[in-house]
């Protein structure tokens, strides 16, 4: 389940099906991510671990890379919701706000937890 508290339905729905799909089998830290474009668009992105956990794929690398497989960009994303495992071994929420200060620098950023 997710501790969506007050974020919108239909951003809650996105993040547990993103964390669904992902593939976290070795830290066992799932994680998720929605964004949310100015124009009400959004995308989702999950994590996506490889077996040497390089290049493990975080979830707001992968909504980024999704926006820019039609067309999108970064700096069109007014916020982010985030889920994570609250004190899960990897620190999902710390590089999500790393890449989004560098990829879209304005962007609310919103962490929720798996519960």
């Amino acid at each position: 389940g997710l501790d969506a508290a007050d974020a919108p339905e239909a951003i809650a729905a996105m993040l547990v099906e993103a964390g669904r799909r992902g593939h976290a089998p070795y830290s066992g830290c799932a994680a998720a991510c929605v964004l949310v474009l100015a124009d009400g668009a959004m995308a989702a992105g999950t994590v996506l671990e490889s077996v040497a956990f390089n290049p493990t794929i975080g979830p707001v690398q992968d909504a980024l890379v999704g926006l820019a497989a039609v067309g999108r960009s970064g700096d069109e994303v007014v916020a982010a919701w985030l889920a994570v495992g609250r004190g899960a071994a990897v620190a999902h929420e710390h590089v999500a706000r790393d890449l989004l200060a560098a990829a879209a620098p304005g962007a609310a950023v919103h962490i929720r937890y798996w519960t």
